[in-house]
């Protein structure tokens, strides 16, 4: 067989192979709702960042935040559910959620194409 030819075969099978695999859809890894929450605060914790000022006074406490994604993952609204008491705290709070955005797609936890999450940091 000529070079020529044998080449063109090649070429041809890597084209057709290449093709079958673009066709070819590979499911979506979908984790359990409480293991997509627990990737969703991980995310968020990773962006605190507790501020200085809190730190020196000594101000401490948690805060509640709620949030509703859209389908892209994208923060659609977001409000302190439950306030430290430190107006700087809840600053920090909310802007970690922000910050952390987008969060990963969350389609087969909901059908209304958005999610409400309440995390308390």
């Amino acid at each position: 067989m000529n070079k020529d030819k044998k080449f063109c075969r090649i070429g041809l099978i890597f084209l057709i192979l290449s093709f079958l695999w673009s066709e070819i859809s590979f499911p979506q890894v979908i984790l359990p709702i409480q293991e997509y929450l627990g990737f969703v605060q991980q995310k968020i914790y990773s962006c605190l960042i507790y501020p200085k000022k809190a730190i020196n006074n000594g101000w401490e406490g948690s805060v509640k935040v709620s949030f509703l994604l859209n389908q892209d993952g994208w923060i659609k609204e977001i409000d302190i559910a439950k306030s430290s008491g430190y107006t700087l705290l809840d600053a920090a709070a909310l802007l970690a959620v922000k910050d952390a955005s987008p969060y990963p797609s969350f389609e087969p936890y909901t059908e209304k194409g958005e999610l409400q999450l309440h995390i308390t940091l």
